[in-house]
Parts: C-alpha cells; structure tokens; sequence
C-alpha cells in the first residue's frame, strides 16, 4: 500500500479500494437542502424538519455523490468521521457484482442538492376543497350557514405543487371541507410522493374511507401518513355533525384505519352538552387503538355562533376545570392513547407524565425569550384555503372572512413572495416583541415571556371587534391571562400530585432544566421562589 492510502472494508463487488478510489454516497433517505435561513442542512425521507450541518460536513457530504472519489484529506478529516458517525453517508459500492450492469450506484434525485432562495418552512397545508357531505354546526370554515363549494382545481394543484417543492418544503398536510370528495384526491396523494415529499396528515371525517382505498394508499405511501378523524363524543357526535349516523360511521371507520396500519388522530370537540361522555368517549377511542387525542373546546366561529353555540361554549375558566377533572381521571387510567387538551396540557397516562402547554421557565423559549415566535404553527406552516388565499391558521378561515381581511393569493403571487414579502410574511414571521410593540396589555404583564401571548386564533375569536392591540389578530388571548392570574400552573401539579399521592405511582413532568420532576417538587419550588420574590 503506497503512502497516503487507506485501506478500506471490501465494497460490493467483493473487491478493495484504495482512498483514491473510495466513494461515499449519502445514506438512503437522506437528501442535502439550502435556505435562506439554514443554508447547510439536510433532511430524512419523511421528517418534517431539517437537521442543520456545520458548513465543512455539508460540503463533504455534497462531494458524496457516488461518482467521485474522495480525497485521502476528506476521508481523515473529522467532517468525514462526524458524516459517518451520524449515518449520513455510506460507502458506494463499483456495482451489483452478479456481473450484471456494473454501474457505480448513484444518488436518487430527489437526494440530490436544492437550494430554496426563501426561509425554511416545514410544512404547506392545503384546504383543497369548501366541499362536504356533512354541513357541521361549528365549521371554523364558514362564515354563515351557506354550503362551501370553492375547490382547487388539478392545474392549479399542479402549480402550487411545483412551488412546494422549489420552496422546500418536506410535508404537505390535506384538509377540506371534506378531502376525499375532492374527484382528484387520489392522483395528489401519489403526486405529492413522486415529489420526494411525504403527506403528514389528512383531516377528515372518514365517512368515505374504504379498506380498498387504504389499502392503496399503502402501497406508494412511504411514511403513512396521520388519518387525522372528527369525533365529538359518544351520544352526541351526529348532533354537532348534523347527520344521522356520523357517530357509527366514525367510530368503524377509526377501527378500520388502525386496522390497515395507519396512525390515527382524533380531533374532539367540547361544549357543555358532549362533558357527560368525554372520559367514557375517550376511553372508546383509546381501547379502539387510537393513538392520540386531541381536546379542544369549540370556540367562537361565526357559524357555531350563529348555530347558539353562544349558550353552548364553555369559558375558559369552565375549560380550565373540565381539564383538571379529566386529568385527574386519565392519568389514574394508564391507557395508551395520548391526550392533549388543548392549550392546557398533554397526558401521558401509561408512562405517568404530563406536559403543561407554554410551561413555565421552557428552556425552548428561555434563550430566544422575546425573539420566541408569536406562534410556532404560524411560522412552520403554510395554510392555503381552496380559493388560493394565505391564511395564518385555517381555524380563523371564517372569522377572518368575516372581518374582509386577507394576506395574498397563492393563484396570483408566487409562494416564495408571499412567504418573504408582504402582511402574510410579516404575520407568520412575527414575535413575542412584535406583540409587544402592538399591545400595550400585553407589553406590561409579567408574564409575557412564559404565556407567549396566547393562541392568536382565541385572541380573534374572544375580543373581536375589541381586542386590546392595534390589530385584532395582535389582541389579548383572555383564556392565557386567566390561566395566569389564578395561577392555572399550579392548578395543574397540584392535580397531578394528588393523583400521584392516592395512586402511589410516580407522576412527572418537565421542570425548568428540560429534566423530568414529580409534579410535587416542581410545585414546592415554584412557591420558593415566589416567596423568596
């Protein structure tokens, strides 16, 4: 072996190369992206997010292509052993051996590098269609009662696919209106695959899903994908979704989803009328192999206003408790099924751990503080409604409506332009300090840095028309101001200590340090510390 070389394990041809000849290829599933934001990074087939790379380890991992042989500098340098040790790259070997087409291997092209000129988004969701074979009471979509009947249309699927991809995006998520009835449902699953692209969830009300049609998917999905399933509680689905037999249709097709293997969601709703079956309901879902349930109270659209939901919705006071109460029972349950009441806390009940939404002291928030984003979906997730308009969250799709107000059209501007220029960009690129600026209440309250300003989309929803900032969609969210003046932190870990007392297991959660502490010390140190304040 002559000076410099390095010897190396055999390749796939069953023969030896030499440094001058070795070749690396990135690892399969593993594919090089630059934004504007995170200019060295790559991503997995399937993540939703982009790992960042020190600048030397991503332009060695770009010279693993497969066709050129690293140098003997590049394969002793510690960018090479960093590559290696995080899987990113492997050896590339001369060819099958079988004798049969000896090409070297080469990388997929969609592994291949891509430059966005606009920030790192993750996630582009797109309401295809107004359409549904259901006409529910609460739709966040609608304004009035009137049906929704706007659908984005192939060619103008097939554009803001081209985008999406130029752009970076890694994940498309599906909603409607009712996806499924969209007549080119099928074509965009496979298309959005075929883009090197994954579909991270699709929110439906699984009325028309068939094991023929699952099972189809399956067959070029590669992650499946979330089936992300409306069901509002036992003995009182069919009334909010104002059709007869929605509640047996759900509940079958939940089981026949999770039968063909596909992770399933169920977005819950509550209001006054379902409280009496949710722990039962829940239960249902859990024992049903649901893996994750998401509860969240029915706020103020126009339509559920329209429909007396008025009468019917729970304050945020009334949500806090409802909360607590079903804390205290889940976590005394050990189910699998994960819950999140929404904007309050996660429940993990097997594992005994619980996670208050917006903790205090979260170290994720701690170092940017008021460089935090005013909303973290706003700023990861592109929201386009089915007539091509951009909107900060679909769940104000109505409301803003309502209000006459917009943020640009993807069937009229670029969505790199949008995502970079304009009120949409300004929005979604917003901060805790931009809040500030923008609302007094919120500026001079202590607890700012923790509550992050709330839920934008709540903020619009319980001080429309008022509001405590220049814009509504900059108000004060009141459900955030109430949980901190009756001190809802403490509310949480004195529940969740109580259920560790009476049950004897250990329940825990996630102090300051990002470390794991049962709910009564995390309490006792936070009364410390307001004391020695």
């Amino acid at each position: 072996m002559s000076e410099g070389e390095i010897s190396h394990p055999m390749n796939a041809s069953g023969t030896t190369e030499t440094a001058s000849e070795q070749r690396y290829l990135l690892a399969e599933g593993v594919a090089l992206r630059s934004w504007a934001d995170r200019p060295f990074a790559y991503v997995r087939r399937g993540m939703r997010g982009a790992a960042p790379l020190p600048a030397g380890e991503f332009w060695l991992a770009l010279a693993c292509d497969g066709e050129r042989p690293l140098t003997p500098e590049q394969l002793s340098s510690t960018s090479f052993r960093s590559l290696v040790e995080k899987g990113l790259i492997v050896p590339a070997g001369a060819g099958s051996g079988d004798g049969v087409g000896d090409a070297a291997p080469s990388l997929e092209p969609w592994q291949r590098l891509k430059v966005a000129r606009n920030r790192f988004m993750s996630t582009a969701r797109l309401t295809i269609t107004g359409r549904c074979n259901f006409n529910c009471r609460h739709c966040f979509m609608a304004s009035d009662n009137a049906p929704l009947m706007g659908e984005m249309g192939r060619a103008q699927l097939e554009r803001l696919l081209d985008e999406i991809e130029a752009c970076g995006f890694q994940q498309v998520n599906l909603t409607g209106g009712e996806p499924l009835v969209h007549p080119d449902f099928p074509w965009l699953l496979r298309e959005i695959y075929a883009r090197g692209m994954a579909v991270g969830h699709i929110n439906t009300n699984a009325s028309l899903l068939t094991h023929t049609m699952l099972a189809e998917w399956k067959a070029f999905m590669d992650p499946l994908p979330s089936i992300n399933i409306s069901f509002d509680g036992l003995g009182h689905h069919d009334w909010l979704r104002n059709r007869t037999g929605a509640e047996r249709e759900a509940l079958e097709h939940i089981s026949l989803a999770v039968a063909e293997g596909f992770p399933v969601c169920v977005n819950l709703n509550v209001w006054k009328g379902n409280l009496d079956t949710l722990f039962e309901s829940l239960l249902e879902l859990s024992r049903r192999g649901v893996g994750f349930t998401r509860v969240a109270r029915t706020s103020e659209s126009p339509r559920w206003l329209r429909n007396g939901g008025a009468d019917e919705t729970l304050s945020p006071r009334d949500y806090l408790e409802v909360a607590l109460d079903l804390a205290d029972r889940w976590m005394r349950t050990e189910e699998p099924m994960g819950v999140y009441v929404w904007q309050i806390l996660t429940l993990d009940a097997r594992k005994g751990i619980y996670v208050k939404s917006r903790f205090e002291g979260d170290p994720s928030r701690r170092g940017p503080g008021m460089r935090f984003p005013l909303c973290r979906q706003w700023a990861d997730e592109l929201n386009v409604n089915f007539d091509g308009e951009v909107i900060p969250c679909n769940t104000l799709t109505g409301r803003l409506k309502e209000m006459g107000m917009g943020f640009g059209n993807a069937f009229e501007t670029p969505l790199a332009e949008l995502m970079e220029e304009g009120p949409y960009a300004e929005l979604s690129k917003g901060t805790i300090a931009d809040l500030a600026r923008e609302n007094e209440t919120c500026a001079s309250c202590e607890h700012l840095v923790d509550c992050g300003g709330g839920c934008r989309a709540i903020a619009v929803a319980l001080a429309h028309g008022t509001g405590c900032g220049v814009s509504p969609l900059y108000g004060c969210d009141r459900s955030r101001c109430l949980y901190f003046a009756i001190k809802g932190e403490d509310m949480i870990d004195e529940t969740m200590a109580n259920v560790a007392r009476e049950t004897g297991r250990p329940i825990q959660t996630f102090g300051p340090d990002g470390e794991l502490h049962e709910a009564e010390e995390l309490l006792a140190k936070r009364r410390e510390r307001r004391i020695a304040s």
